[in-house]
C-alpha cells in the first residue's frame, strides 16, 4: 500500500513537471514568436532583455538577477497582469483618504501620503543630502563652460503643505554658487494641484509650461515665449509612478496637454533623425489605441534617453547644454526652440567615458542648464561624467 501511494506521489510530480515544462516551453515560443518587449507603459521604463552568459556576472550574482527581471519583462502577459492587480486596489485608495477628514497628511500606503482628504498621492518632504550635493558641486566646478544655469522644481519632496517655505531651495543653491538660478514658485497645496499628476511624480502641462517659461526668462531676460494654441484633454487616463509604487489603480485623471505651433528644426535621439515623443501623434488623434489605455508621461514625451539633440539652425544664437532627468523631456523641445542647436544628456544613461568638457568643446556650447527636483537633482549618478 505504502509502495503504491509513493508510485501515486512520484507520477503526480511527474505530471506536474512535464505540464510546467511544457507551459515554459509555450511561453519561450510565444514570446519568440512576439519578439522581445522593449517597453514597459505601465512603469515607464525599458524592459529587461535576456542577459547574456558570462561567468563573472554568474558568480556575482549579476546575471540572476538580470535573468529575473527579464522573465518577470518578458513573460506572455505579464504587463497585463501587474495592469489588473493594481486595479483593484482603486476603492483601498478611496476609503483610506476618506477617513479621518483633517487637514493634514495621512500615510495611504508606504512612503506615500494623502493631505487635506484629496486624492493625490504625495511624498513627504526629503531631507537635503548634503554628501551628494558636495560631490555634484565638486563636479560642476569643474566643467568648463560660459554660463551655468540651475532650475529647481519645487515638488512635494521638496515642500511641507502645512508650512509653505524656500528653505529647501535655499539650503540648494549654496552648493551651486557659480549658476544662475530660478525656482518652480509653488506657494499653496492649491498650485501643486495646478502643476503636478495625482498619480505621478512629474510636473504636468501646466507645471512644465511654467517651467519653461522661467527657465528662458532666467537665460534670456524677457524673451518672448511660445503660447499654445490649445489645451488638449485627450481621451486616455494617465498612470503614473506613485500609483505603481503605491501598488494600486485609482481615481481616472484624464491626460491634458497644451499643443504648441514650433518652429521647424530636426530632432536626434541618439543619433538616429527621428521624432522624440508622441506628442503629435496623441494630439491630432493618430494613434490606433483603445480608449481605456493608461497613457505615460514617457509614452507622451519621449522615453529617457541619453542623448537628444535638436538643431533649429538658429545661428545667431548660442548653443545650450541640458543635463538632467525625466523632467526635461515635457520641455526640451520648446526651450531648443530659442537656441541654436541644443544637446539634452540624461546622466543616467550616457555612455560611463563621456568627458563632459570634450562634448562642450566639440559642440561649441556656451550655456549648460542643470534642472530637476528633489528626488532626481540628488542623484548622485551624475557622476558617472567624467569631466
Amino acid at each position: 500500500m505504502i509502495e503504491m501511494n509513493n508510485n501515486k506521489k512520484s507520477l503526480l510530480v511527474k505530471k506536474i513537471f512535464l505540464i510546467s515544462f511544457v507551459a515554459i516551453l509555450l511561453l519561450v515560443l510565444i514570446n519568440y514568436i512576439r519578439g522581445p518587449r522593449e517597453i514597459i507603459h505601465l512603469e515607464n521604463r525599458t524592459a529587461y532583455q535576456m542577459p547574456s552568459f558570462n561567468l563573472k556576472d554568474y558568480f556575482n550574482g549579476t546575471y540572476q538577477e538580470n535573468l529575473e527581471n527579464a522573465f518577470s519583462d518578458q513573460a506572455f502577459l505579464s504587463e497585463r497582469l501587474k495592469k489588473y492587480f493594481l486595479i483593484t486596489k482603486n476603492e483601498i485608495f478611496y476609503f483610506l483618504t476618506n477617513l479621518n477628514k483633517t487637514k493634514d497628511y495621512k500615510l495611504v500606503t508606504k512612503d506615500l501620503y494623502s493631505y487635506n482628504n484629496d486624492d493625490y498621492l504625495l511624498y513627504r518632504k526629503w531631507d537635503i543630502n548634503e554628501e551628494a550635493l558636495e560631490r555634484i558641486e565638486n563636479f560642476f566646478n569643474q566643467v568648463l563652460v560660459e554660463n551655468k544655469y540651475l532650475y529647481f522644481i519645487n515638488s512635494d519632496a521638496s515642500l511641507d503643505f502645512n508650512n509653505i517655505n524656500n528653505d529647501y531651495y535655499d539650503s540648494l543653491i549654496k552648493y551651486f554658487k557659480n549658476f544662475k538660478t530660478s525656482y518652480l514658485n509653488v506657494d499653496s497645496f492649491d498650485t501643486y494641484k495646478n502643476y503636478f499628476y495625482k498619480t505621478d511624480h512629474h510636473w504636468n502641462y501646466q507645471g512644465s509650461y511654467q517651467g519653461y517659461k522661467d527657465i528662458i526668462k532666467m537665460i534670456k531676460g524677457e524673451e518672448e515665449v511660445l503660447k499654445p494654441i490649445k489645451e488638449v484633454e485627450l481621451k486616455y487616463n494617465i498612470y503614473g509612478s506613485k500609483a505603481l509604487g503605491a501598488q494600486f489603480y485609482f481615481y481616472k485623471e484624464k491626460f491634458k496637454a497644451y499643443d504648441f505651433s514650433i518652429p521647424s528644426h530636426k530632432t536626434y535621439v541618439n543619433g538616429e533623425e527621428k521624432e522624440y515623443g508622441k506628442q503629435k501623434l496623441y494630439l491630432e488623434d493618430k494613434v490606433n489605441t483603445d480608449s481605456d489605455y493608461n497613457l505615460t508621461y514617457g509614452e507622451f514625451y519621449g522615453y529617457d534617453s541619453s542623448e537628444i539633440i535638436y538643431d533649429f539652425e538658429n545661428e545667431s544664437e548660442d548653443n545650450l547644454l541640458i543635463i538632467g532627468y525625466s523632467e526635461t523631456n515635457a520641455i526640451n523641445e520648446l526651450i531648443a526652440s530659442h537656441f541654436n542647436k541644443t544637446f539634452v544628456l540624461d546622466p543616467r544613461y550616457v555612455a560611463d567615458n563621456l568627458n563632459l568638457n570634450d562634448y562642450i568643446k566639440e559642440n561649441n556650447i556656451k550655456n549648460l542648464l542643470f534642472m530637476g527636483s528633489a528626488n532626481s537633482i540628488l542623484q548622485s549618478v551624475i557622476l558617472k561624467m567624467e569631466v
